[in-house]
C-alpha cells in the first residue's frame, strides 16, 4: 500500500485523545518521580515549533468501543537511537491483527509495513531491531498503526500515528528523567516501560508514567491503562 492511500486515511479521523483540565493534569504530575536521582519527569519538547503531527482513531461504526493511540508527542519526536522503541495504545484485543507501517515522510514507500497480532489490551510495544531497520538522523518518519475488521480491506476501521526523528545526543543521557527533560520522547518512554517491566507495582513509576503521558496530552491513555491494571 503506498503512503497516498494512507494519507487518505489519515484526513478522515481526528487527533488524539485530549489533555484533561489543568488542574487534574497538575495533580498527576506532582506525584511523579524518575527513579533515578527522586526528579519530577518534565518533558521538553524540541524548540521547533513544528507542526502537530499526531493522529489518534477510534472505530467507526462496527466497534465503537475500540480506542488506539500511539505514545507520542503531538509533534515530532525525538529519538537517540537508529532502533528506537515505539509505543502504542490499544483499549482491547481483537480478532484481526493490526498493521504498522513506518515510512520517510517524503517517501511513498514503506520501510516496514506488516502485520502485528494484538493478545491484549493496554500498551504494546514495537522494536524496531526485531525488522532489522535503522533510521537515518536528521530524516522525518512517519508511523501509522491501522486496524480493519474485515480481513484484507483497505477502508480502515481505526488509524494512529505519529513521528520521529533520529538525533544524536550532544551531552550524556543515562535515566528516563535525562532523556525527557533533553528532548527525547522517544528514548525517556522506552526507558521508563524498561523500568516498569523491572518492577510492577512500583508507584514511583507509575507517577512518572502517568506524568509523561499528562505532558503529551495522553492523560485518557494513561487513565484507561491504570483501570486495566487495577482489574488484574
Amino acid at each position: 500500500m503506498k503512503l497516498g492511500c494512507t494519507a487518505i486515511f489519515i484526513c478522515a479521523v481526528t487527533l488524539g485523545a485530549a489533555a484533561h483540565a489543568a488542574d487534574e493534569k497538575k495533580a498527576h504530575e506532582s506525584g511523579a518521580a524518575a527513579a533515578a536521582g527522586n526528579q519530577a519527569v518534565e518533558y521538553k519538547p524540541p524548540a521547533r515549533g513544528a507542526p502537530k503531527a499526531r493522529v489518534g482513531g477510534s472505530t467507526r461504526g462496527m466497534m465503537s468501543a475500540l480506542t488506539m493511540t500511539v505514545i507520542a508527542p503531538d509533534h515530532t519526536g525525538l529519538a537517540a537511537s537508529e532502533q528506537p522503541e515505539l509505543f502504542w495504545y490499544i483499549s482491547q484485543p481483537v480478532q484481526q491483527p493490526v498493521e504498522f507501517m513506518l515510512v520517510p515522510v517524503d517517501a511513498s514507500d514503506p520501510l516496514v509495513q506488516t502485520a502485528i497480532p494484538v493478545r491484549d489490551a493496554g500498551i504494546q510495544r514495537i522494536n524496531l531491531a526485531d525488522y532489522k531497520v535503522k533510521l537515518k538522523p536528521g530524516v522525518e518518519y512517519q508511523w501509522l498503526i491501522t486496524y480493519a475488521s474485515k480481513p484484507g480491506s483497505r477502508a480502515k476501521d481505526a488509524i494512529t500515528g505519529g513521528r520521529l526523528m533520529v538525533e544524536r545526543p550532544t551531552g550524556k543521557l543515562v535515566s528516563y528523567s535525562d532523556y525527557a527533560g533533553a528532548g527525547y520522547w522517544y528514548d525517556a518512554f522506552a526507558r521508563l516501560r524498561s523500568e516498569i517491566a523491572k518492577h510492577p507495582g512500583d508507584r514511583t513509576l507509575a507517577a512518572a508514567q502517568q506524568s509523561l503521558l499528562d505532558q503529551a496530552g495522553l492523560a485518557e491513555v494513561a487513565r484507561r491503562e491504570n483501570e486495566r491494571l487495577s482489574h488484574q
